[in-house]
């Protein structure tokens, strides 16, 4: 039916799936956080957050539904340590299942 005969449209929810992290360009980065990764995985929306550990990037791209560029924060302790990075999707709050390690440097070490 037309719409001026009264049909209406419907609105289903739209169900987005939660992000999936596959591969990241780099895995370790100095404590200072002046590292850029890039992201590969899939399901990124424009919105999508980049943890390091409980730190938010310092800034996150989002190029494709399958690449994201994001500026590593600085870490939380000047020593050499691994975090997690996640992806989350903050309009349904779905986190990725999968968690890639990045490990702080110290600035020494590079």
């Amino acid at each position: 039916r037309a719409l001026s005969e009264g049909a209406s449209l419907s609105r289903r929810p739209i169900k987005l799936k939660p992000p999936r992290l596959f591969d990241a360009s780099h895995i370790e980065g100095a404590c200072s956080g002046s590292s850029i990764v890039w992201l590969h995985g899939e399901n990124f929306t424009p919105d999508v957050l980049v943890f390091f550990g409980d730190v938010p990037a310092r800034r996150t791209e989002f190029v494709t539904p399958q690449l994201i560029k994001t500026h590593v924060p600085e870490a939380q302790s000047q020593r050499r340590h691994q975090v997690p990075i996640m992806a989350v999707n903050p309009v349904t709050g779905c986190r990725c299942a999968e968690r890639l390690i990045f490990t702080y440097l110290l600035d020494v070490d590079q």
